[in-house]
């Protein structure tokens, strides 16, 4: 008897934390962002005006990309490499960012891929 006692207890104040836990963390809140990433109808930043600028000595290679952001941003870091490697970006002014790209090149239709924090 004491033991089923003890025991419905220890369930009880079991369900009492999970409750709790549980409430706690529903309650949590996400500030409005455009986090996001892919071409879905989340609102994530759009990039345009994308400008890549070749190497005059050897026009095979890509040493900039020039583009605009559709919003303000505090971070820009982008990537042409089939690696994903991100580099840091320089805000030109306003939405106006570049890129300088280091050894990249033309070949194979590379794939612009930028990162973008608020």
């Amino acid at each position: 008897m004491i033991r089923s006692t003890i025991l419905l207890i220890i369930v009880v104040i079991a369900l009492i934390f999970i409750t709790t836990a549980f409430a706690s963390s529903a309650s949590d809140t996400v500030p409005a962002s455009r986090a996001g990433e892919d071409s879905d109808a989340s609102p994530d930043y759009t990039v345009s005006n994308i400008v890549y600028t070749y190497n005059i000595v050897n026009p095979s290679y890509i040493i900039a990309v020039d583009f605009d952001l559709s919003a303000a941003a505090t971070s820009v870091e982008a990537s042409l490499t089939a690696d994903g490697s991100m580099r840091g970006c320089t805000n030109r002014s306003g939405f106006s960012w570049n890129f300088d790209v280091i050894g990249t090149t033309a070949a194979g239709s590379p794939i612009l891929h930028v990162v973008v924090t608020q």
